[in-house]
Order: C-alpha cells, then sequence, then structure tokens
C-alpha cells in the first residue's frame, strides 16, 4: 500500500478523477475538503494527530507535505533495531490512515485517531520484538522503543532495566541515593534527593568524597541521606538504594 503511495497509484477520489470517474470528491476522513493523497496523509486532522504522535516520541518536530520528507527521518543515525522500529511506524501510520477511510467510505465507521494508535503500536511492537537487530545504549533510542512496546536489545553488556519510583506513604520521606567512582586516579562522589508522597521534591544533595571505590561511595550517599534527612527534622524516612552491599552493612 505504502509502494502504491509513493507511485501514487492509490485510488484516492484525485486519481480517480485522472482515470474518468467524475463525481463529488470529499474527504471521508475529515469530511471538509476534497479528497487528494497529499489532503487525505498530510493535511487532514486525522492524519495530522497521528504525525504528532510520531513526533512526540521521537521528541523531535516534523512539518510533512510529502512521502519524501518522512523517509528523511529514517536517515538519521539510529541504530538497526530503532530504525526498524520507525520505520514500522511509518508504515503503519499510512496504512492505518488508508484503513480509517474506507472503513468511513465504505462501512460509514467513524474511527478515532486515539484508537488508531493503538492499533499502529500493536502492529509495530510485533515488527520490533520479532527481530535480531540491536540498539544503542541511550535513553533517546530507550523512549523510542519503550513507546512502541518493543523489548531493547542492546548489543553488548550492560543491559538497560527500566527502574519506576514508588511513592511513599503521606507519614514518610522517601530518599532515593547512588554513589559513583572512577579509577586512575581514584575519586568518588555521593547524592541524593527528598520527595514526599505527591512526588514534590523537598531537596537534594550531592557531595565529592575523595578517594574511595564505588561500595564506599554507596555507603556515604546513604550515611548523608540519613545526615540529610535528621537535619532537616525528617524522622520519618523511607531510604531506597541500588546496592545490596549497603543494606547488608546496614
Amino acid at each position: 500500500m505504502v509502494w502504491r503511495l509513493v507511485d501514487n497509484k492509490l485510488p484516492s477520489d484525485e486519481n480517480l478523477l485522472l482515470r474518468g470517474c467524475y463525481f463529488p470528491s470529499m474527504c471521508s476522513v475529515c469530511r471538509n475538503c476534497t479528497e487528494t493523497s497529499n489532503h487525505l496523509f498530510f493535511e487532514c486532522e486525522f492524519s495530522l494527530q497521528l504525525w504528532h504522535w510520531l513526533s512526540s516520541i521521537l521528541n523531535t518536530s516534523m512539518q510533512f507535505t510529502s512521502l519524501v520528507e518522512i523517509w528523511l527521518v529514517l536517515d538519521r543515525h539510529w541504530s538497526p533495531q530503532c530504525k526498524l522500529v520507525v520505520k514500522a511506524c511509518v508504515i503503519n501510520i499510512i496504512n492505518t490512515i488508508w484503513f480509517s477511510r474506507n472503513k468511513n467510505r465504505f462501512q460509514d465507521k467513524i474511527v478515532h485517531w486515539r484508537t488508531t494508535i493503538n492499533l499502529i503500536i500493536a502492529n509495530v511492537s510485533l515488527s520490533g520484538n520479532n527481530n535480531q537487530k540491536a540498539s544503542y545504549i541511550n535513553m533517546d533510542e530507550f523512549r523510542i522503543l519503550k513507546a512502541c512496546q518493543v523489548t531493547v536489545r542492546p548489543p553488548k553488556a550492560p543491559i538497560i532495566r527500566e527502574v519506576i519510583s514508588s511513592p511513599p506513604i503521606t507519614s514518610l520521606i522517601k530518599i532515593n541515593t547512588d554513589g559513583a567512582a572512577v579509577k586512575n586516579p581514584s575519586k568518588a562522589s555521593a547524592g541524593g534527593i527528598l520527595r514526599n508522597g505527591e512526588g514534590i521534591c523537598f531537596g537534594c544533595f550531592a557531595q565529592f568524597l575523595g578517594e574511595g571505590n564505588v561500595f564506599f561511595a554507596e555507603l556515604n550517599a546513604a550515611m548523608l541521606a540519613i545526615e540529610v534527612a535528621a537535619a532537616r527534622g525528617f524522622w520519618n524516612v523511607w531510604l531506597e538504594r541500588d546496592s545490596q552491599l549497603v543494606l547488608q552493612a546496614f
């Protein structure tokens, strides 16, 4: 179907008129303009919502007036897996627009654009997960693949894992801390953030610790968190860590 659109061979009203089929023309999706391929896929309000959705997950502003401009998106430095997913998004958006047009025209069924996004995500997820292509390890691609329900396949370790922060109950202040260290020369730092049950930040801290390893940094981050909480008068504290060694030390 996309190949036919590229060659301007889709049986839109515009092309049917060129073939000698004379009839009043109206876009079956928005019902505001005459139907041309350019209007249906790039100017109709229904289509614009789908392209805006794609822009939002790519975190970029896109103004499309032709299919050629859409394919330029794929020229970016995506990883093989992410490029496949973005291509699948483009193809499924175009297919969905034509599907919705035919539903309205031949079955008199109005398809809402929000419903079609769920269909697009389901189809893109199949394409993205049923292959062996790898992705880069960065948050931009992770966000795109996550939005399309595609499992990230990094080329090598480390493996990206999603971490979801749970808010504390009303009476608690939650502190998330972390520590880091580098070698040659050895340097360590620690930091943390304090939040209440509504996710409101009550403060944060960061400190350079000098020489030390990762465990030294992680342990100091936990102790600093307790000191900061006590200095602010917070006695009911939920301290959340990602280090089993620190938990065992406590």
